[in-house]
């Protein structure tokens, strides 16, 4: 409970007490990181909405790599003696859980951000890994939260006959995610790194992006080696 409500309450303070060796009391940074898998992987399933992987429609309807892999997903469905809609099932349920398993490798990808962006800081590898298993249980956790609320917004809306746009869903959860996950950078990177206001505000923009870019290209990572093993 002292882990939780350290990391939400105090954005860097957790990590600043595992940097400096104050650790009694606390969960170790990736137990904990992979404890809030879990709920936010129930949170996601109980809400209806995905973040981490999307149906096979949406990657072929809209991104360029959707497009460029279509010869390769034609042929792979062929060699499998499949109809193309079970092909498509088996193809959206091993996404899944491939997804789910291969979260962790997006650490890595805000560790090596942080160890750019912050560079002049003098902080060890070991802070910086855990300054990004830290940001991400917080991430985790608030949309184990948001994607909840947005699901029961959404039912609410469609029972009373109003639709929304996938478009216009993952815009307004791409704008709550980016300020709410902005400012707990600005704030954390200033307890971990003692980084002043004005460049920590413009450092985490630049880390932001850099999660964002995190998670798409998990999600075409993921995309691809299911076309591959399909």
């Amino acid at each position: 409970m002292d882990t939780l409500k350290c990391l939400v309450l105090s954005p860097g303070e957790l990590t600043a007490a595992w940097r400096d060796g104050r650790r009694r009391g606390f969960v170790a940074p990736l137990a904990f990181f992979l404890a809030v898998n879990v709920v936010f992987f129930i949170a996601q399933g109980l809400s209806g909405l995905a973040v981490l992987s999307i149906p096979l429609k949406a990657h072929l309807s809209g991104p360029a790599y959707g497009q460029a892999a279509l010869p390769r997903l034609q042929t792979q469905v062929a060699a499998s003696g499949l109809s193309r809609e079970r092909w498509d099932e088996r193809f959206n349920q091993r996404q899944q859980v491939l997804a789910k398993a291969s979260v962790l490798a997006m650490v890595p990808v805000l560790a090596l951000a942080a160890a750019a962006l912050y560079c002049r800081r003098g902080a060890r590898w070991a802070t910086h890994w855990t300054f990004a298993l830290h940001f991400y249980g917080f991430a985790l956790l608030f949309l184990s939260l948001l994607f909840p609320l947005l699901g029961t917004a959404l039912a609410a809306l469609a029972a009373q006959g109003q639709r929304v746009s996938g478009d216009t869903i993952d815009l307004v959860a791409s704008g709550l995610q980016a300020s709410v996950l902005g400012w707990y950078i600005s704030r954390s990177s200033g307890r971990v790194y003692s980084v002043p206001l004005f460049q920590r505000m413009v450092l985490s923009v630049l880390a932001v992006g850099a999660v964002f870019a995190a998670l798409f290209l998990h999600r075409v990572a993921v995309f691809f080696v299911v076309i591959a093993t399909t």
